[in-house]
């Protein structure tokens, strides 16, 4: 078994090299059994118990071919040399999974360090595609002699675990199917090459010194650290939750006189609901029930029955199951992050975990609740200590990230980078200057303050906790062009009040604006934009958005720049067309969008029509390739995210160099492990994170952070 490499750890060339022809590319696929691990636990646990039975590979532009480790004998000689010249890149398709499968394997016996892979799956998410290579031979017309065999999925199935009865099928039990398999494997090689090479290298070129290249080696080797996981708060967090719904289901037994079994039976509880009470609710998802809880006309036994729903179904409690699940025998979790998974911006996607989507805690449940929430979950009495323990479990996920003994956790945030993304790519120069005021100390009041005020004509000391909150609710729902439904959305999310807000904004408002915006009111009922709101609840969330825009003149302009741009670059090819800091250049069947960082988004299929802007891509809710249609305040969300990932990622190198090893990144904050000593600290890594590179050297930039061994939202 060999050693992962730590991330820069120089690769010597070894194997006795008998091929003359210089050879630059080695494309591989492994097909592997596993009798004791399945791929739903982690790659890491997967590799670690896997035998790699088939090999697929080619060197160049030559003819693929299978070495069967089942029966073939040694390694090919030319394989062989080629996985040991140093020189030679190893392209794979999720070269996460056959890198691992490679390291732990007895197939080679050569060291292969992060630097000598490249993954054609990770190309394809940094150009805006999706991942699946079946997937990406349709949208580029791979035939069906390269693209993937249809039982192909069938015959992993097949082959590379125990049947239903435990039993093995092997290419002596089944030869014929072995053949196909066999196959299968080299039709693989075949079209992750082909799709490879039609696909852009913009953002992921074969050079190893390329700035996106070396960032995805850093992101190998956060996935390959993983961080440590308190496996005993884990293992009691289970056990607790399961005692809880045991606990809840029985109460709802009793409280429906044996009707209903469980929370889960959804139909069943809804047809109780109906039945005896007169309440026909349309699912009983986190949402539904929330807003029925808050409704001071539901019977108090409904509330009961709903609560208990509530309390048993936070899918954030079985974040802890995964954990344990996917933990390795470090007592650690990798594996957790996709590089370019949000292939639209380039920002990770989470895996496994999903890191990306760990829970807030509500208002009412301190960091310090957490604290002793986790002591006596670990002592078997967390139900006797809280009134809501669900709720304090599905809070404390974070607190299961821990630092191993003799560390800590370094940990920072960039502060609301896409708001100074935002206004620094549109030339908002007055909230420019905002920040570095309020960055310098000048400034007391935060942008929420300012947004309100700008907009209201209010001086900054004057704006309440109120009025601030609307100026928060503002800034996340109007950057992007977001209207009444944006606004509503994210004012549902902070519990605002509305009729309290509709009463302050009538009374505050223009007189004259506040009028007109009401009179507008009837038009949003005939199109269907009321959102079923009351008309002046609906007016004062209008009259929110019409004063952000009137205080960034500058960014609504660079909405419009932008779908203009967009316009332009479909309709005159091969001609970069500014939006300011950005430019668009349409070739061929790409529409590429140039970032301040170099860095390009791709578009696919661009098109402009009577039904406005398009272009080909996964549609993030029903997970198909299909036609997306954008518009300006959409390209500029997509420009602002991605600029926002890029000051993030170009500071990792640094940090990493300094010895911050960057164990995950969640959104826009890096968890770093280092030793417990004064060498390291919270606020040097905010200064590294907030360091302007060249290409944003005006942007302001903040970050905050803390220390501590046990991970927390601050």
């Amino acid at each position: 078994m060999h050693q992962v490499w730590p991330f820069g750890m120089g690769v010597p060339a070894r194997g006795h090299l008998t091929e003359k022809k210089q050879m630059k590319e080695l494309w591989l696929d492994t097909e592997t059994y596993n009798a004791v691990t399945d791929i739903r636990d982690g790659t890491l646990n997967y590799a670690a118990t896997a035998d790699i039975t088939l090999a697929g590979w080619a060197i160049d532009d030559e003819p693929a071919t299978v070495w069967d480790r089942t029966e073939d004998g040694p390694m090919p000689v030319r394989l062989y040399d080629a996985m040991a010249d140093a020189n030679v890149i190893i392209k794979c398709h999720n070269a996460f999974f056959d890198r691992h499968v490679l390291l732990t394997s007895d197939m080679c016996d050569v060291p292969l360090g992060i630097e000598r892979f490249y993954c054609t799956m990770v190309q394809a998410h940094a150009h805006g595609l999706p991942g699946g290579l079946d997937v990406l031979c349709q949208i580029f017309g791979i035939g069906a002699d390269k693209a993937k065999l249809k039982e192909g999925k069938d015959l992993v199935r097949f082959f590379c675990k125990p049947d239903k009865n435990g039993k093995r099928n092997t290419r002596l039990t089944h030869p014929e199917k072995w053949a196909k398999f066999v196959d299968y494997c080299r039709l693989d090689v075949e079209a992750m090459r082909a799709v490879s090479r039609l696909m852009p290298k913009h953002n992921y070129p074969d050079d190893p010194n390329h700035p996106e290249r070396r960032l995805w080696f850093i992101d190998q080797a956060t996935n390959d650290r993983g961080f440590a996981v308190d496996m005993e708060f884990a293992e009691s967090a289970v056990a607790m939750a399961d005692r809880l719904k045991l606990d809840a289901d029985a109460a709802i037994f009793d409280e429906t006189n044996g009707e209903v079994g469980s929370s889960t039976q959804v139909a069943v509880l809804r047809e109780y609901l109906k039945n005896n009470f007169g309440i026909d609710l349309p699912d009983l998802t986190a949402s539904t029930v929330e807003r029925r809880l808050a409704d001071p006309n539901i019977p108090e036994p409904v509330k009961q029955l709903l609560a208990m729903r509530a309390e048993t179904s936070k899918t954030s409690v079985k974040k802890y199951s995964t954990l344990l699940r996917l933990a390795d025998s470090r007592g650690r979790l990798g594996g957790t992050l996709q590089f370019c998974g949000a292939s639209r911006t380039g920002r990770d996607a989470g895996r496994g975990f999903q890191p990306q989507n760990l829970p807030r805690p509500p208002k009412w449940i301190s960091e310090e609740d957490i604290e002793m929430g986790i002591d006596a979950c670990k002592n078997g009495m967390l139900d006797l200590v809280y009134d809501k323990p669900m709720a304090l479990l599905g809070s404390a996920v974070r607190g299961a990230i821990i630092a191993p003994e003799g560390y800590k956790l370094c940990i920072s945030d960039l502060s609301n980078i896409e708001g100074r993304g935002l206004v620094w790519l549109s030339g908002e120069e007055w909230k420019l200057d905002y920040f570095r005021d309020f960055d310098a100390g000048k400034i007391a009041f935060d942008n929420y303050v300012a947004a309100y005020a700008k907009g209201m004509g209010v001086p900054l000391e004057d704006v309440t906790s109120d009025q601030r909150q609307t100026g928060k609710v503002q800034e996340l729902a109007c950057g992007y062009g977001g209207g009444v439904g944006g606004f509503l959305t994210f004012a549902t999310a902070y519990n605002m009040d509305l009729n309290r807000f509709a009463e302050q904004t009538e009374r505050n408002a223009d007189s004259s604006l506040w009028h007109d915006t009401l009179r507008k009111y009837d038009w949003a009922v005939k199109n269907k934009f009321d959102y079923n709101l009351p008309k002046y609840q609906w007016a004062a969330c209008d009259y929110a958005k019409t004063t952000w825009r009137m205080g960034h003149p500058e960014t609504v302009q660079w909405w419009g720049e932008c779908e203009q741009a967009f316009r332009m670059a479909v309709a005159a090819p091969g001609v970069w067309h500014a939006a300011r800091r950005v430019a668009l250049k349409r070739v061929g069947q790409w529409l590429y969008a140039k970032l301040p960082s170099g860095r390009v988004l791709c578009y696919l299929q661009p098109r402009v029509d009577e039904k406005g802007c398009s272009y080909m891509g996964l549609n993030q809710y029903t997970r198909k390739w299909s036609r997306i249609r954008t518009y300006g305040g959409k390209l500029a969300e997509n420009f602002t995210q991605a600029v926002a990932r890029d000051i993030l990622m170009y500071n990792m190198p640094a940090i990493e160099e300094r010895g911050y090893a960057i164990v995950m990144r969640v959104h826009d904050e890096l968890l770093t492990e280092t030793p417990d000593t004064d060498s390291y600290s919270a606020g040097e890594l905010s200064q590294l994170m907030s360091t302007t590179q060249p290409w944003c050297a005006s942007i302001p930039l903040a970050a905050k952070g803390f220390e501590t061994t046990r991970y927390r939202k601050d």
